[in-house]
């Protein structure tokens, strides 16, 4: 991570999680220095259903929303959650997955099958549960994100939101954001020259589905330390993140594919770097596309 820290989840025996977190001593002890705040996307004049049966998770998350200058609802159970997207129109939904009466999954599967507005609302899942399987089976329901429990930082709960809205076209007011600090964007103008304003949304659509498509299989194959599929994944992943300019990406799959070619020890530390670079390339390349559809 940024803070050249490591985290990891695992499943308890008994039931939910435990997760792992190791930071260097500098970036927490007093007088220690971290990165500046991330600026808090503005989310006023919109409206978010908060589906979420815990009092005390209700209440932080309706705080920081409130700081985005949010106005919410919140729903205590699936049941209540549906018929609150019956009656009115809102612009994004936090779904907690594990919900009494009904599902967060069975929430999303069902809201997608409802009012266009609805098909297209981004949805972000709150689970504590991590693991492939469940990720697989939320996405699959027609989640756009997912964020872990307990909830991170404001900073980090914001940033979610954002990269969802800009996935789906749905942040208002707002120009596609800079490049992240790893990629080149004069790579990246070079290759939306290449393609001509005739073919540069069909290039981006072409990507966004590339990207996505290698996130699910590097994931799938780091978690299962599967060396056929780290190589295909990366194969693909450096070919298309040296065409954007996502420069380190590019030489973190480089490493992995090697590692794999040569039944090297797996190295964790590259894996854990790639996959966040990679979804933020991901964001980047959403709202690139959202932006210029939004353009006259």
């Amino acid at each position: 991570s940024r803070l050249g820290g490591r985290i990891a989840v695992e499943n308890r025996p008994e039931g939910g999680a435990r997760v792992r977190l190791e930071l260097p001593a500098a970036t927490w002890a007093r007088g220690g220095t971290a990165d500046a705040a991330v600026p808090l996307p503005d989310l006023s004049q919109m409206k978010v259903l908060v589906a979420e049966d815990n009092p005390t998770s209700q209440m932080i998350v309706g705080q920081m929303l409130t700081r985005m200058g949010a106005e919410h609802a919140i729903a205590e159970d699936g049941d209540e959650a549906l018929h609150w997207l019956e009656r009115e129109a809102f612009d994004l939904a936090l779904i907690d997955i594990e919900m009494p009466r009904m599902s967060g999954i069975e929430v999303i599967r069902t809201l997608r099958t409802m009012t266009l507005a609805n098909r297209k609302m981004p949805v972000i899942a709150v689970t504590a549960y991590v693991m492939r399987a469940n990720r697989d089976a939320i996405y699959a329901a027609g989640a756009d994100a997912i964020l872990p429990k307990p909830l991170p930082a404001i900073e980090v709960f914001g940033k979610a939101i954002s990269d969802a809205l800009c996935r789906t076209g749905s942040l208002r007011g707002e120009q596609a954001p800079p490049p992240p600090p790893e990629m080149n964007r004069a790579t990246f103008d070079r290759l939306i020259a290449i393609a001509g304003p005739e073919a540069t949304n069909e290039l981006l659509d072409r990507l966004d589905l590339d990207l996505r498509q290698a996130r699910t299989g590097l994931m799938s194959g780091i978690e299962a330390q599967d060396r056929n599929a780290i190589r295909a994944q990366t194969h693909v992943l450096i070919a298309l993140a040296g065409a954007v300019g996502a420069e380190r990406l590019q030489s973190l799959a480089q490493t992995l594919n090697e590692q794999a070619h040569l039944d090297q020890p797996f190295d964790h530390a590259a894996g854990d770097e790639a996959l966040p670079l990679l979804e933020t390339l991901i964001g980047f390349v959403a709202a690139e596309r959202a932006a210029r559809r939004a353009r006259p």
